[in-house]
């Protein structure tokens, strides 16, 4: 499964649809002058716990959805070292970074804290942007900002941020 954050969307009501392919899902983010981010490319969802892709087929999708999106999240602070030498999910951010810088030289690379639990995740991770351009063109402003890669990304794959095993420990459990 493929997981998108859109910006500056116009549509009525909180949230899309669950789509069958990433092709729908960004066709329709920008049917609604929206943008969208490709987030955390390499982090297979399953149940509760995350894995790097395995197959072939995979991989492909993930090449695809680069292609497809405004922006990629390259840091995600949740993607940590959980089991030293057995589980490094920094690998995750990795190898996002890898193709970015590889194959799709366009993109600028986002970082979250991706907190959806704990306060204490906030910013520890992320994208500044000028408050000025937030100031007076509001999502306009961020939507330009993203498109442009006129921001400053804080995180990065090799050295973090990261939540600490525990934090992530509390959301998965």
């Amino acid at each position: 499964s493929v997981n998108f954050c859109s910006y500056s969307v116009d549509k009525e009501g909180d949230y899309f649809q669950s789509y069958q392919d990433a092709e729908s899902a960004v066709n329709d983010i920008h049917a609604h002058n929206g943008i969208a981010i490709l987030n955390h490319p390499y982090a297979i969802t399953g149940r509760k716990m995350l894995r790097l892709p395995k197959s072939a087929e995979e991989q492909r999708l993930i090449r695809k959805a680069y292609t497809l999106v405004d922006e990629v999240e390259t840091h995600n602070a949740f993607c940590v070292n959980i089991l030293p030498y057995a589980f490094d999910f920094r690998e995750m951010n990795r190898s996002a970074e890898s193709l970015r810088k590889t194959e799709f030289h366009h993109f600028k690379g986002t970082a979250s804290s991706d907190c959806h639990h704990y306060l204490d995740q906030v910013k520890l991770a992320g994208i500044y942007i000028d408050k000025n351009k937030i100031e007076t063109k509001g999502m306009t402003g961020i939507k330009e900002t993203i498109l442009s890669g006129d921001f400053i990304r804080y995180g990065d794959a090799h050295h973090g941020p990261y939540v600490s095993r525990y934090n992530l420990l509390k959301v998965v459990l």
